[in-house]
C-alpha cells in the first residue's frame, strides 16, 4: 500500500486526482493516501468475484463517485459491496 499512495502523491502533484482501492482501511489511513475505497473482498479480488461485470462496474462506480465527493485529504470510504460465500462457489 506505501508504494500506490507514493504513486498517487507522485500523479496528484501533476493535477490528476487519483483513487487507491484498499483492503487494509488501517493501513492506508497510516500511509495517507489522498483518496482510497475500501473493499471487504478477499485479497487478488479487488473488484469482488471474477466475471461478474455487475459488481465490477458498481465498484469502479463507487471509486469514481469518491473523486468527487472526497473534500478533505486522506479520505478512505468502505464500498457498501461485501464478499458473499455460497456452499458452492462465492456469490452475490
Amino acid at each position: 500500500m506505501q508504494s500506490v499512495g507514493l504513486l498517487q502523491f507522485v500523479i496528484e502533484r501533476e493535477g490528476i486526482p487519483t483513487v487507491a482501492i484498499t483492503f487494509n482501511a488501517d493501513l492506508t489511513q497510516l500511509v495517507g493516501t489522498p483518496r482510497a475505497l475500501s473493499v471487504r473482498f478477499p485479497y487478488g479480488a479487488p473488484f469482488g468475484n471474477p466475471l461478474n461485470r455487475w459488481l465490477q462496474t458498481r465498484v469502479l462506480d463507487e471509486a469514481l463517485a469518491l473523486l468527487d465527493s472526497a473534500t478533505a485529504p486522506n479520505t478512505i470510504r468502505a464500498s457498501e459491496y461485501r464478499w458473499k460465500q455460497t456452499r458452492d462457489r462465492a456469490a452475490w
